[in-house]
């Protein structure tokens, strides 16, 4: 009996063990993916799962935490995008924000405060189309209906253009932060640049406050390259949206924005006629993967593109011709070989003022100095070799290193227009804004590669940021008005005339007659010399220097000075120009105060007479109405001095 107990013992225990594995198979296939994709096809499987799924203490399936954690994903980046966005505008907003009392400058003058096709009075259709068709820079409509609308809603109060200008560079930051971001989470990078989101949000930030736009910013006309730069950058981005966008319905969309940002990007300022050259790079060197095979249906779409590019293109040339290029040169200093030869020194200067850009190095006026020949001075070839070594490696590194290789040509390739054959001046900070919007991200992407701790990374970055933004508001006060701008550019570009000019204008307009002199003198001593040099000198410029030494020396009482410099101002002159009126004004005021009424009342009736040709110049109304009230006092004095003249006849007959 006892041996069959333990015998049925050993067969209870056996069961058991049997059991106990067929439990442990069973969970092991349970937690095997494989195994799960075959019970789901078996239906007794199914019945056992659902009964386990019913039991309380039972985990909540994956595919339900997947959810949860894709929601809470998608909420932490749109919420960290929004805080990004915000930073950039905050920080910008209060850089920029002392600026907004800040005067016009120099080419503010014919573009807005003497411009009266600007100046309209109704939102009519009409006076929108000539403020923006004719202007002065009539091939910018866009740029013109702008200030167009900024002196119907604020007069020529400077506050409401700055906050123009300031919300047109936000607007600008945050296209490129979108582009960036967007271009960095391409297929084709894979996941390389997926822990490195604050990549694009420090490239947006750093060329926001980056000291040397503040020429674009600051500087009301600029706008026009500003605005330019936002609408290039904007169609850019939408284009790449379109070609990321699956839906039919969205991709028609993103590609009409784009298209209508290109047309407003050319109707802002010429330059960005290299827009549809880089939106086809762009799509060669991230969507075709350098490959030449193109669809059919690819096919339209390009044609469509490059009539639009050749259609603008001869817009373009049709402004600047051969021809005209050429003769543009009879207005220059210097040559278009000498222009040629000097292009490349000058784009290596952009490129030392965007790594270094302290406002000591930054100025409005550059007196940049020439290059005569490739060895003369010898920075000329090198400057050629690092430019073409420049070209050699964005081609060599297309492959291995895609978008170094972009930013490169990017860089280069928008320089083309404004650092090429067009006789334009030699050196503007401005021309930097949309070309440098690549070069922040190549300096990002250098510090992350070169330094690797994130650290360290973040640390440096915002060190620059830190340091940049203190520069950017240091430059701005320069901005403040006149004087504090040309004194500033006078001490950078002490032997270039029309710095002394400007200051010594400055000065005037202060009454600081001494000091106005001083410069002045300078400045008619420089003219001189390029025309004795045979250089191009504008008559306009000396005969306005002439005109201000005149007004000096009238507001020190020396008249005599005052008479000679008014009457060489207008030999000068040699035409009736608008000045001329002011010269006129001056001179009858010279002659008033040396009693001299006959000479005066002369002066002041020419100036009336000359006048009536500009009565369109906007500053002529208060000038002709000064004009009439010195005449009045002036026929008083007359009438006076005849009176007297008769008594004292009398009086010896």
């Amino acid at each position: 009996m006892e041996d069959k107990k333990k015998l049925s013992r050993k067969k209870k225990k056996g069961s058991k063990r049997k059991k106990n594995l067929k439990n442990n198979e069973l969970s092991n296939k349970e937690k095997s993916p494989i195994h799960n994709i075959k019970s789901s096809q078996n239906p007794e499987s199914f019945k056992s799962h659902s009964k386990e799924e019913e039991k309380p203490n039972e985990e909540i399936p994956a595919p339900q935490e997947t959810k949860k954690n894709n929601f809470s994903i998608y909420f932490y980046t749109k919420k960290y995008l929004l805080l990004e966005t915000v930073s950039l505008l905050l920080l910008t907003v209060i850089i920029y924000s002392g600026t907004l009392n800040h005067s016009f400058h120099f080419d503010d003058a014919p573009n807005i405060w003497s411009n009266h096709f600007i100046q309209i009075s109704s939102l009519s259709l009409d006076e929108l189309l000539k403020a923006g068709f004719e202007s002065v820079n009539h091939h910018r409509p866009v740029a013109n209906i702008s200030f167009a609308l900024n002196y119907y809603f604020h007069g020529l109060e400077e506050k409401g253009y700055h906050l123009v200008n300031i919300f047109i560079h936000l607007l600008a930051g945050i296209m490129l932060f979108y582009f960036v971001k967007t271009t960095l989470k391409l297929a084709i990078f894979k996941d390389k640049y997926q822990k490195s989101q604050f990549i694009a949000f420090f490239t947006a930030l750093i060329w926001l406050i980056h000291p040397l736009h503040t020429q674009s910013v600051t500087y009301i006309v600029q706008r026009m390259n500003s605005m330019a730069a936002l609408f290039y950058i904007m169609a850019m981005l939408f284009y790449v949206k379109a070609r990321l966008n699956p839906e039919r319905t969205k991709r028609i969309i993103f590609f009409s924005i784009a298209f209508i940002a290109g047309l407003l990007a050319l109707g802002t300022k010429q330059n960005t006629i290299t827009l549809p050259i880089f939106i086809i790079l762009y799509e060669w060197y991230f969507f075709q993967n350098f490959r030449l095979k193109i669809s059919r249906k690819k096919i339209f779409w390009i044609a469509a593109i490059c009539l639009v590019f050749f259609t603008v293109l001869y817009f373009y040339l049709a402004t600047f011709s051969l021809s005209g290029i050429l003769t543009g040169y009879d207005r220059r200093d210097f040559s278009l070989i000498e222009r040629l030869l000097t292009q490349p020194r000058v784009i290596l200067h952009y490129i030392s003022l965007l790594v270094v850009p302290a406002p000591s190095r930054l100025n409005l006026d550059y007196d940049f100095p020439l290059s005569y020949s490739l060895f003369s001075p010898p920075t000329t070839i090198i400057a050629i070799l690092v430019i073409a070594g420049m070209l050699g490696l964005a081609i060599y590194t297309a492959r291995k290193n895609r978008l170094y290789s972009f930013c490169i040509l990017w860089f280069l390739g928008n320089l083309v227009i404004e650092s090429s054959v067009i006789p334009l001046e030699m050196v503007y900070e401005h021309r930097t804004y949309l070309p440098s919007m690549l070069v922040i991200l190549i300096m990002v992407l250098f510090i992350k590669q070169v330094v690797q701790n994130r650290r360290i990374v973040m640390v440096s970055l915002i060190t620059i940021t830190m340091l940049f933004s203190y520069w950017t508001y240091e430059r701005n006060k320069i901005w403040q008005d006149e004087l504090t701008l040309w004194k500033d550019v006078q001490q950078k570009s002490p032997n270039k005339a029309r710095a002394n000019l400007n200051l010594g204008l400055a000065y005037v307009e202060k009454n600081r007659a001494e000091e106005a002199i001083t410069y002045l003198k300078k400045a008619l001593y420089l003219y001189e010399q390029l025309r004795n040099e045979g250089k191009y000198v504008k008559s306009t410029g000396i005969s306005l220097c002439l005109r201000l030494l005149g007004n000096a020396y009238l507001q020190k009482g020396e008249y005599e000075k005052a008479i000679g410099y008014l009457n060489n101002a207008l030999k000068e002159s040699s035409i009736n120009a608008a000045g001329d009126v002011k010269t006129y004004h001056l001179l009858g005021q010279a002659y008033a105060k040396r009693l001299q009424a006959q000479e005066a009342v002369f002066y002041f009736s020419k100036a009336l007479q000359l006048s009536q040709n500009f009565y369109n110049v906007p500053w002529m109304n208060k000038t002709v109405a000064e004009v009439r009230r010195f005449l009045q006092k002036a026929n008083f004095l007359l009438e006076a001095q005849r009176k007297r003249q008769i008594l004292l006849n009398q009086k010896n007959n």
